[in-house]
């Protein structure tokens, strides 16, 4: 004799199963020989990524540097052209501490962000990538004009309620929530305001908008020969 068959029937929505968390498409990973260095953001036609020049500074050269956008299927796209601003000094922290990778050719699953101004009293969020979970973790900064280890200027935003550590990850972008525009990116931080709950310093894009569209323009309209396939840096 056969077993009397159970059925059970369930009746409501069917979900898909959620992501487990969110992805930032504005956030690109920055990697060297497969090892996450920085983070940078995507703007214009997602072509063009930002990042602080410190960030290369870092690097024992400026060879076979890649993008990968904080999504899946985790696609990197190899860095065509760098451009590191013309008065940067590593001596003189956040001051011109800016750099532009563009890249061989377009992301898919890019999002880029349009750049903006921080004013005195716009709410501002600050986004670290995590690089080995790939999370992003945001944090809602306070600007403030002056602090014990920054000053707020035409180059460099104060904020404070970001607390990074010495191992914290650079390059993500500061955020002007209310227009959702890219305002600033995380430096690397001195060791001397890390694990700290100090005010912070972010570099401010403001002053260089004017010249991050002209090279934009330029790397865009330029030609390459695909002889040539080296790699360009310009600073």
């Amino acid at each position: 004799m056969l077993a009397p068959l159970t059925f059970l029937l369930v009746l409501g929505p069917v979900f898909a199963a959620p992501e487990p968390w969110p992805f930032y498409l504005f956030i690109a990973s920055l990697e060297q020989n497969n090892q996450h260095f920085c983070s940078g953001v995507f703007v214009k036609n997602t072509r063009l990524v930002l990042t602080p020049a410190s960030c290369l500074e870092q690097l024992p050269n400026l060879r076979n540097i890649q993008a990968r956008p904080d999504a899946p299927p985790w696609e990197t796209y190899y860095v065509r052209d760098i451009l590191i601003y013309p008065s940067w000094d590593k001596l003189v922290l956040f001051d011109n501490d800016i750099a532009l990778l563009y890249l061989h050719k377009t992301p898919q699953r890019a999002k880029p962000l349009k750049m903006g101004s921080a004013g005195s009293v716009s709410r501002l969020r600050a986004y670290a990538l995590e690089p080995k979970t790939r999370r992003v973790n945001v944090t809602f900064l306070e600007p403030v004009s002056t602090d014990k280890y920054c000053k707020s200027t035409e180059a460099v935003i104060c904020a404070k309620k970001y607390r990074p550590d010495c191992n914290s990850d650079s390059g993500g972008p500061v955020i002007n929530e209310r227009y959702n525009e890219v305002v600033g990116l995380l430096p690397v931080v001195p060791w001397y305001t890390c694990n700290k709950d100090d005010t912070q310093a972010f570099v401010r894009l403001d002053n260089y908008k004017d010249w991050i569209e002209d090279e934009y323009q330029k790397l865009s309209k330029k030609k390459i020969n695909k002889k040539n396939k080296n790699l360009n840096r310009h600073g």
